[in-house]
């Protein structure tokens, strides 16, 4: 009663006519007071809001009247009345169901079933209204519009207007229709009257031709010239929207000449570049790049419409479509030094950052690499992580190229792609090279690569270069898996680029994936597109890659050993010390004299003008150990190596183990082939007694000949038990650990009585990926423990047993115990 009566009390205070209703009858709240109510009051509506209610209702029946469509509109859709309209009729109720956007199948199949039977009865204006309501719809039906396009009604049945033709010519491109034929009719009935065509038809029919690629080279003529004559005589008259259209049109066709380029950009764009819209202003930028390859003249034009598009804010209003083709026509044609553009391309798309789709975001960036800026790395870093938040929704996206594109414009702009991003990136790599064919559809978004050849290259370049940095051993053997069909289809075409080769055998190697199938395929394609020209430092990446991976791949060698004696001149010492131990590894007497030689003179140069000044220092000693073997000898866990927090001056450690291995496998080489000569390896010798001398004498506080390590180290924990077992079993014999030999580290040597055992501890590392064959500089140092001790015992981390009396039992069978 309550909740009653304050509601009587405020209606009165208000003035307000309330009623209650209940079980479908209204009483008055003065006649409520005595009732009783079984559950609670009962809801109350006022009556100011029962008025505004019957207002709403009125209102929404009038507008329910006035939204109901003609009897016109509803006797189009009506699917019953379909079969029985006339052509005229039918083309006209497609055309507007087209533009309405009416997705319903039914009525869209009715509209096909009808216009095929009408088919012989269609003139050129039905045909016209017929294609561009299926085009407005985007209702591709491939055999309907065959049957209907191969009636050809234009062709001597009613009145043909030159503005039904363009229409259709359009219509057909927008709905993929590519038959040449088809379009050299339409082109053949426009040039009976070419004069008489409006220019803005006439632009639409050329734009036309071009996306469905049709090369009619007496259209395009015709519209080349008619477009010069309005540039030259009257360019006010030619809108921006048609001069732009036209002009791509004729660079998408090359029939873009030098004159019309210049008459066009001179009179029509420059003077009155405030009126072009910042797409126009896109399609005239990639109009001239794509003109860049037989108008050289079209790279001047730009510099000069960056300053102007920048001064009048187009690059500012640009939306991330006309932004991307700016960047990739300029990135192209190599136009680098426009400043103010490039900072204004970055600033516009680092606004518009998330309305770029995944692709096209790629695009831009593989672009914007070749565009240096000062906001240029904060756009990357924050792409990046952009693609790398969308991938981890739908799983990213990009093809094969743009992902390159992406990775190589983080290289050119030397910025770190972040963790997290870079697994991403590569891992969506992976996955799009598994999922793309191999072949010449595959492109890249680098300016140079545009035209195809390199445009695979360059990505496989970025990829690889980028997957050492970034990528575990497991997921960079994944990922070249995924590179194989693609790095195998670019050998056998003969287009792998250098930096290529180098990048692919770089990631191989450092992978430790020794595919010789996959080298050899990329050595026989290799050399056929490496010619003359290639840099230094290439050369010396090839040699230290194939040694690396001890893959003796003939074509490649025969093309190095061609040209490192040239190419040794421009090495540092340091380059040379690290081709030596690749020549070693893969064997001298498959190199000339001549490039061993150059390579040592290189060599002998750098150890022998730091070795004068370390003068006085402790001579190489090859037979000693390592510092505190001796000590570690009585206790029970090895000693570690010296570590090297910092780069010494050259020679440096790791040099001069090197030279060490190389210049005993030289040795050993001209006693067995009598290659080189006697002098190379003098010549060897002396440049490792130098080097080790300067070593001794800077301090480094490493053994003499030999301060670092070459070869992946043993397992510490297998060592260790190894160690101990050893010395459990060999009562008598002395046990070495960490013994420098010829530039390498000896595991373990035991030596009982007069003779010595090599004992190598082998890890995975030490093998090459998915198989048991060691590394090449785990061979090379094999040989030479074989030629210092005579026996080499190797144990296998999987067969060393865990527990004791199976240890001993093992060291019993090798004949260690």
């Amino acid at each position: 009663a309550q909740p009653r009566r304050r509601h009587v009390e405020h209606s009165q205070k208000f003035g307000w006519t309330a009623t209650w209703a209940t079980a479908g009858r209204e009483i008055s709240p003065a006649r409520s007071g005595a009732r009783r109510w079984g559950r609670g009051p009962p809801a109350y509506v006022p009556t100011s809001l029962r008025r505004m209610a019957l207002r709403l209702r009125r209102s929404a029946s009038l507008g329910a009247r006035s939204a109901q469509r003609s009897p016109l509109v509803e006797f189009q859709l009506d699917t019953r009345e379909v079969k029985h309209m006339s052509p005229s009729v039918l083309s006209a109720a497609v055309m507007s169901a087209g533009s309405a956007r009416h997705s319903g199948e039914a009525l869209w199949k009715a509209y096909k079933e009808r216009a095929l039977a009408l088919k012989p009865h269609l003139t050129c204006r039905d045909m016209r209204q017929l294609l561009q309501g299926f085009a407005e719809g985007a209702v591709r039906d491939a055999a309907l519009l065959q049957s209907l396009v191969s009636h050809r009604s234009w062709d001597g049945r009613g009145p043909t207007s030159k503005l039904d033709l363009c229409s259709i010519a359009s219509s057909l491109a927008r709905l993929r229709v590519t038959d040449d034929a088809l379009f050299r009719s339409i082109g053949a009935r426009i040039l009976e009257d070419v004069a008489g065509v409006p220019f803005a038809d006439l632009g639409t029919l050329a734009s036309a031709f071009s996306q469905v690629l049709c090369r009619h080279s007496e259209l395009f003529e015709a519209v080349a010239a008619q477009l010069r004559k309005r540039a030259e005589a009257s360019p006010g008259e030619l809108s921006p929207a048609v001069a732009a259209s036209v002009l791509n049109a004729l660079a998408v066709s090359s029939h873009c000449s030098a004159e019309l380029l210049g008459a066009v950009v001179n009179n029509a764009v420059l003077p009155r570049t405030a009126e072009f819209s910042a797409a126009q202003a896109a399609l005239i930028a990639n109009s001239l790049a794509r003109s860049a390859d037989y108008v050289p003249s079209a790279r001047e034009s730009l510099p000069r419409l960056a300053q102007c598009w920048v001064s009048q804010g187009h690059v500012a209003r640009a939306g991330p479509e006309e932004l991307t083709y700016l960047a990739r026509a300029y990135a192209q044609l190599r136009v680098t030094d426009c400043t103010e553009f490039n900072a204004a391309l970055v600033s516009s798309a680092l606004r518009q950052l998330s309305s770029f789709q995944d692709q096209r975001l790629l695009a831009f960036c593989g672009a914007l690499g070749q565009l240096p800026s000062q906001g240029r790395a904060a756009l990357l870093l924050a792409a990046a992580e952009h693609h790398h938040a969308a991938g981890a929704g739908h799983g990213g996206g990009g093809s094969l190229g743009e992902l390159g594109a992406l990775l190589g414009a983080f290289s050119a702009a030397r910025t770190a792609v972040p963790g997290p991003a870079a697994h991403a990136l590569l891992a969506r790599v992976a996955t799009a090279a598994r999922e793309e064919t191999p072949g010449p559809a595959l492109t890249g978004a680098r300016g140079e690569a545009a035209s195809g050849q390199g445009a695979s290259s360059y990505t496989l370049a970025t990829v690889a270069a980028t997957s050492t940095q970034h990528l575990d051993a497991r997921q960079g053997q994944q990922l070249l898996a995924a590179l194989r069909p693609h790095v195998s289809a670019l050998s056998l075409q003969g287009r792998l680029r250098p930096r290529a080769v180098s990048a692919v055998l770089a990631a191989y190697a450092h992978f430790q994936v020794r595919d010789l199938d996959a080298l050899e395929e990329i050595g026989r394609g290799a050399v056929s597109c490496l010619g003359e020209a290639v840099p230094p430092v290439l050369i010396e990446q090839l040699l230290v890659s194939l040694g690396s991976l001890d893959a003796q791949v003939e074509p490649l060698l025969q093309y190095i050993d061609a040209r490192v004696v040239g190419a040794a001149q421009h090495f540092s010492p340091a380059s040379a010390a690290r081709c030596l131990l690749a020549a070693a590894t893969l064997g001298f007497e498959r190199f000339s004299d001549h490039a061993v030689g150059a390579l040592l003179a290189r060599a002998a140069e750098g150890s022998s003008g730091q070795g004068r000044a370390g003068e006085g220092g402790t001579e190489d000693e090859p037979d000693g150990e390592a510092p505190g073997a001796a000590a570690a000898a009585a206790g029970e866990v090895p000693p570690p190596l010296p570590q090297h927090s910092a780069p010494s001056p050259w020679p440096g450690p790791r040099e001069v183990a090197q030279l060490a291995a190389a210049a005993q496998e030289l040795a050993r080489a001209g006693a067995r082939h009598a290659v080189p000569a006697a002098e190379a390896a003098a010549a060897a010798a002396a440049a490792a007694r130098a080097a080790a001398a300067a070593a001794a004498s800077d301090g480094s506080g490493g053994p003499p000949g030999c301060a670092e390590r070459l070869e992946p180290p043993p397992p510490p924990g297998v060592l260790r038990s190894v160690y101990r077992a050893l010395r459990s079993a060999a009562q008598g014999g002395e046990l070495h650990v960490n013994r420098p030999v010829d530039g390498f580290y000896a595991d373990l040597v035991l030596r009982c009585g007069d003779s010595e055992t090599a004992i190598e501890v082998d890890g995975p590392r030490r093998f090459y990926h998915g198989s048991r064959d060691l590394v090449g500089l785990c061979r090379l140092k094999h040989r030479s423990l074989e030629h210092r001790f005579g026996k080499v015992l190797r144990i296998g981390f999987w067969e060393w047993p865990a527990q004791q009396d199976a240890q001993r039992e093992f060291l019993e069978a090798r004949g260690l115990a």
